[in-house]
């Protein structure tokens, strides 16, 4: 590959860093498109070098030096490929192209310039959103969650910080893909994996692999709450397509057989599913998607189930309402904005 070659690729690698740093949601033409890009001779190569150098722009713009080159270097913008009307301004495509060609001395600055900045993406109550990396993986966000991604060349790493998130992972044997969540992580090299975390007083969470395979470490127990030990034990486990598993702060569950797979993620089309189900555990599932909030008044519903499913892009939330009028004769009033539920006892099965 000729310095042509180069330069050409690593244009085309700022563009797509334009479009995927902040996480925006490719179009299926868009998607194909990078699919086959990264897949040509020294792309994934030159995507690292702007990755890189992503880090160091904002200073780097701040320099004088540094932004006379960018000034000058807008007659770049004629050599990229017009596949979109980019929203970001010219000048960044630019500063990526010229600090990852080699016109930009990244010693000005005391960054390390392997480190990738940490982006945050997030979603608000009711919310779900894909997010698509700069590796190709796509992370779907469900409701009132966020994760905080962070990004080198040797390493993949996500926090997911509250919520869940669907992971569908692009293979890099080279560059792991972590995700850490409450007190443990699970690591990836190309696989479908979903992770919950509850916010409960023991901090729990879930993991569900749909497809490949993945680990989950976890400290045992923590070593801060028993400082005699003389070292942490570490816990280690596999995982298989159709397998999950549970830790919280102190414990780690056997991996058991997901019984229903199809309905693990189900929540990414819109549907949440319900088998044999205490009221409580929907009750608390369908609050997660509404900022109005149902409470259980009376003690002797909670442990009343049902098989339901919901659609929670059309009224899941008057939906069960209704459904619980209709098979318990639960009745409902407002108050301070939530809804109440309650039975007469007249009406008691």
């Amino acid at each position: 590959m000729n310095k042509s070659d180069d330069k050409d690729l690593l244009l085309a690698a700022a563009e797509w860093m334009c479009l995927l740093a902040e996480g925006e949601t490719l179009s299926e033409a868009q998607c194909e498109e990078y699919a086959e890009w990264i897949q040509s001779p020294g792309a994934e190569s030159a995507l690292s070098q702007v990755e890189s150098t992503y880090s160091l722009s904002a200073q780097l713009r701040a320099d004088p030096e540094i932004a006379e080159l960018i000034a000058q270097s807008k007659t770049l913008g004629d050599a990229l490929p017009r596949r979109w009307n980019l929203k970001r301004p010219l000048a960044l495509v630019a500063a990526f192209a010229l600090a990852a060609i080699g016109f930009v001395v990244v010693q000005k600055t005391n960054v390390d310039p392997i480190i990738a900045p940490l982006v945050i993406h997030q979603t608000t109550t009711g919310e779900r959103r894909a997010v698509t990396l700069v590796d190709g993986s796509i992370v779907t966000l469900n409701t009132a969650s966020e994760i905080h991604v962070d990004y080198s060349t040797h390493q993949r790493r996500i926090i997911l910080a509250r919520g869940e998130a669907l992971f569908d992972v692009q293979k890099n044997t080279s560059r792991p893909f972590v995700v850490r969540a409450g007190a443990g992580e699970i690591t990836a090299l190309g696989t479908i994996f979903d992770v919950r975390i509850y916010g409960n007083d023991s901090n729990s969470v879930s993991v569900a692999l749909l497809e490949g395979k993945i680990s989950v470490e976890k400290t045992l127990p923590d070593f801060a709450q028993n400082p005699n030990l003389r070292e942490p034990t570490i816990s280690k486990k596999l995982l298989s397509s159709g397998e999950s598993l549970m830790f919280s702060d102190s414990t780690m569950s056997d991996v058991k057989k997901i019984a229903e797979i199809s309905q693990t993620a189900a929540w990414k089309d819109g549907t949440v599913y319900f088998t044999n189900a205490p009221l409580a555990d929907i009750v608390a599932e369908i609050n997660r998607y509404s900022v109005r909030k149902i409470v259980i008044q009376d003690s002797s519903l909670k442990d009343e189930r049902l098989n339901a499913y919901f659609n929670l892009d059309d009224g899941s939330y008057d939906s069960l309402l209704f459904a619980l009028r209709e098979n318990f004769g639960v009745k409902w009033y407002l108050q301070s904005g939530t809804t109440v539920l309650y039975r007469e006892k007249s009406s008691k099965k």
